[in-house]
């Protein structure tokens, strides 16, 4: 019985985010984000999250991408003077559900270059 017991853990594996997430804007605007995904297991994929900090606004899912995923290209938002918005990572599925990533910010400005901010990591 304890044999049975220690491969079920091992096999569910504990809880672990996403680390290390990065965002880019690049032209259009689209931002490129990308994040560590080891140690996640069994998980089904992984949600967008964006947030209007500029607005104060909470997290909402944008997209989602597939299981053993870290990389994503997508629509940035409307990006003006001194606009914000952050992007994180859910785990969507398996003994990592819900878990969430850092949190990376893009700032507006009138060049292309926008500064980017991490928060949590």
């Amino acid at each position: 019985m304890s044999a049975t017991l220690w491969l079920l853990l091992q096999e569910e594996g504990a809880a672990v985010a996403p680390s290390g997430l990065v965002a880019t804007l690049v032209a259009g605007p689209q931002v490129n984000l990308s994040w560590v995904i080891t140690g996640i297991v069994s998980e089904s994929g992984y949600s967008i999250e964006r947030r209007d900090t500029t607005a104060g606004a909470s997290f909402a899912e944008i997209d989602t991408v597939g299981a053993n995923i870290g990389v994503y290209e997508g629509d940035a938002g409307p990006f003006t003077a001194k606009h914000r918005y952050a992007w994180r990572i859910a785990v969507l599925g398996g003994p990592s559900d819900g878990e969430v990533s850092n949190e990376v910010a893009l700032f507006g400005g009138t060049s292309m270059m926008r500064r980017i901010r991490r928060y949590g990591y």
